[in-house]
């Protein structure tokens, strides 16, 4: 078929009408002129191959088939192949690709949108053969993949082609025109002036040197003649470089939805908003592509790898196209809004309001992660030995504190008590208190006392005396 070497204006409206009539040809062949263009390819990679390398997830019902698929995918659904057709659904509103099994399995392979048409009569999408036939193409019938991402009815009018046909068209235009603005000031016109009745045959030769020569010109003229060089008057062009730096920014308008990342300026100050915007085309993008692929390509493959049942429970593929978060400004917002919620509480009481900021509720609000912390661990009961004493009882806490002299202390805390606060080993008659132990054995008490004056002995069934300890 004969290729479109230049484009113009018209050109666009002609592609429209051609399209209009469900004739693809004139849509296909200028989408693919444009990738002549290295800011629009440039602009494309960023929006269609850069889409692709989000983080993939592959799930389904069943995990076995979903393991599956991750390790066939790349062949299924080769990343290059796929940036082609959702580059293609953005363009043109059309993303078409052909199943096609070999040696290495089934694959997907792009076609041109170019060599579709479509019968409003039957509403039937036809594509043409090789041979120049046409057969039809149903979507999703284990050869065809079609799908229309932005909109089924007149799909055409709905892709960026347009928009970007007219930035293409005068962008290069401009270029051209600029170039040969350039050339005339590298190659000027050269004008040769000679006398009345000059000689034609020498007249031609000094010509010919004139238009002929090198980077070290040198020619003779007579006396009489005259040879000048008519330059522009004007040496930069602006209105040029205007309508390039004019259609540069359509491109990037069209493709990205934003440009705030490629302008200097008030973009930059708001960038979060220009991101936005550029988000809500990248999910739009990765959405239609992967419903194409989830309803017309996987459950082909899962049939035919893993029956029947795998069609009934085929995996799916998403790409996470969540935007990072910045965990700065997230700290920072955290951290204003406690500092907000003490100065108001502050306020409050300053003011002699009873009312309180609902801290718990104002967190919440603020998405800042709550949680109860776990009780105190209760203590366990040991079992105590048998013999053992008991523990002493701890006072309570709420119980009033009352001052006891000595004596007092000496009718109410045992022996063993005593003793333990000395670090001393308990006594078989420790759990009397100090005044019953001492009446107890008040006899032997004497005798050591007695022995312990005198220096004699004690008695050898004298039972150890008791360390009495000052409260």
């Amino acid at each position: 078929m004969a290729t479109y070497q230049d484009w113009d204006i018209p050109d666009i409206q002609s592609a429209l009408s051609l399209a209009e009539s469900g004739n693809m040809q004139q849509i296909g062949r200028l989408c693919d002129a444009m990738l002549g263009d290295g800011a629009i390819v440039g602009q494309l990679s960023t929006r269609f191959d850069g889409a692709l390398q989000l983080p993939r997830e592959i799930d389904g019902p069943n995990e076995t088939y979903a393991k599956s698929l991750r390790d066939d995918f790349d062949v299924l659904c080769a990343p290059a192949e796929l940036a082609l057709i959702a580059r293609d659904g953005g363009l043109s509103n059309i993303m078409f690709g052909e199943l096609i099994e070999d040696d290495d399995g089934l694959r997907l392979v792009r076609r041109n949108p170019e060599f579709l048409s479509y019968v409003h009569a039957e509403n039937q999408w036809y594509v043409q053969t090789a041979a120049g036939g046409k057969e039809p193409v149903y979507p999703g019938d284990g050869r065809w993949l079609l799908a229309f991402p932005h909109g089924t009815d007149y799909p055409w009018r709905y892709g960026i082609w347009q928009a970007l046909a007219f930035a293409y068209i005068n962008r290069r235009q401009a270029f051209l025109n600029l170039n040969a603005w350039n050339n005339s000031l590298a190659f000027p016109i050269k004008v040769l002036t000679t006398s009345n009745g000059a000689n034609e045959e020498e007249a031609q030769e000094t010509f010919e040197e004139i238009n002929h020569f090198g980077p070290f010109p040198a020619i003779r003229i007579n006396s009489d003649w005259k040879f000048e060089l008519v330059q522009p008057s004007q040496a930069t062009p602006t209105s040029l470089k205007d309508a390039i730096e004019a259609a540069e920014r359509e491109v990037t308008l069209a493709i990205k939805g934003q440009s705030g990342t490629t302008d200097p300026g008030p973009g930059f100050g708001n960038i979060k908003v220009f991101q936005e915007v550029d988000i809500d085309r990248l999910v739009g993008d990765m959405l239609g592509l992967e419903i194409a692929i989830n309803q017309q390509v996987i459950p082909v493959w899962a049939q035919r790898k893993h029956s029947y049942d795998g069609w009934f429970h085929h995996p799916r593929v998403h790409w996470d196209t969540t935007p990072p978060k910045d965990r700065t400004a997230e700290a920072n917002t955290a951290n204003t809004s406690a500092q907000a919620v003490v100065a108001w509480n502050a306020a409050l009481v300053a003011s002699g309001k009873e009312e309180r900021v609902d801290v718990v509720a104002y967190a919440k609000t603020q998405g800042i992660p709550l949680f109860i912390p776990p009780a105190a661990p209760k203590p366990v009961a040991v079992a105590r030995p048998e013999g053992a004493p008991a523990p002493a009882e701890k006072p309570s806490n709420d119980a009033p504190e009352i001052e006891l002299a000595p004596t007092d202390l000496a009718s109410i805390v045992k022996v063993n008590e005593a003793r333990a606060a000395k670090k001393l080993p308990a006594l078989p008659d420790g759990e009397l208190t100090i005044v019953e132990f001492r009446a107890k054995h008040a006899a032997p008490i004497a005798e050591v006392s007695e022995a312990e004056n005198t220096g004699e002995a004690p008695p050898a069934s004298a039972p150890p005396p008791a360390v009495e300890v000052s409260p």
